[in-house]
């Protein structure tokens, strides 16, 4: 994370003093879709459950970070609901790719009456 926030000396933050805002929560929200994705393959969650867990966290990870982190002008990024939806899509990707991935090798033994083998 940037360590610029305390630098501002109590002014928040605009787009133009603080140009990288919406890459970083951008990159914060795909390390957190690579965790939840690794804890989510090794505990054995499937479906919808795993899908709105993930959509939760993630939502409040990005949410605590703009009120706790940062001293945010957040109309000039947008407003909240913009900053909270940047990088969710490709943040979910990411969640499914590592979780399907996990979940795969972890667990494939306990799968193995369901292959079809002839």
């Amino acid at each position: 994370m940037c360590t610029r926030a305390k630098s501002n000396r109590g002014r928040p933050w605009t787009k133009e003093t603080f140009e990288g805002f919406l890459d970083e929560l951008y990159w914060l929200r795909c390390a957190a879709a690579l965790v939840f994705g690794l804890a989510f393959g090794l505990a054995p969650l499937e479906g919808a459950a795993g899908l709105a867990a993930f959509a939760a966290l993630s939502t409040a990870c990005s949410f605590l970070v703009l009120k706790t982190r940062y001293i945010i002008d957040l109309e000039s990024f947008g407003g909240m609901s913009a900053c909270l939806q940047e990088g969710g899509m490709p943040s979910f990707g990411l969640f499914m790719l590592t979780w399907i991935i996990t979940y795969t090798a972890v667990h494939a033994a306990d799968e193995d009456e369901f292959i079809y083998t002839d």
